[in-house]
């Protein structure tokens, strides 16, 4: 997507200020040990006994191919709800993730929790 692309299409760009970036986690990068276990207390507290069984032996054997993307997709199928998904994530220390661009020209940012983000200017594209 272009900037002329975006000004036809009346988009804004947003100047904002992140909270939390040492709890932000590349998209497809490991799940870090202390996120994965807050989610596997979590899953306990629902009874998820099998789910709990597979995660675990899966981060074991796989562990760089579980991803944040990877459990994201898991929880979501098994919540039924990226909203509850993104609170779990939060939860468990893990305030957002970073992606690249899909233009592959600069970085994405998802924020768990509106806290951590303060809009510093905004600038309507039009």
């Amino acid at each position: 997507m272009t900037i002329g692309d975006l000004k036809k299409n009346g988009y804004n760009i947003y100047t904002v200020k992140l909270f939390n970036l040492n709890e932000f986690y590349p998209w497809d990068a490991e799940t870090p040990d202390n996120v994965m276990h807050c989610v596997l207390r979590k899953l306990n507290k629902l009874g998820a006994d099998d789910l709990i069984e597979t995660i675990t032996r899966e981060y074991e054997e796989y562990g760089t191919y579980w991803t944040i993307v990877t459990l994201y997709s898991v929880l979501t199928h098994t919540l039924g709800n990226t909203k509850a998904v993104s609170e779990w994530l939060n939860i468990c220390g893990c305030s957002g993730v970073i992606g690249d661009s899909p233009a592959h020209n600069g970085k994405v940012y998802t924020v768990y929790d509106d806290s951590y983000i303060k809009i510093l200017n905004v600038e309507k594209l039009r």
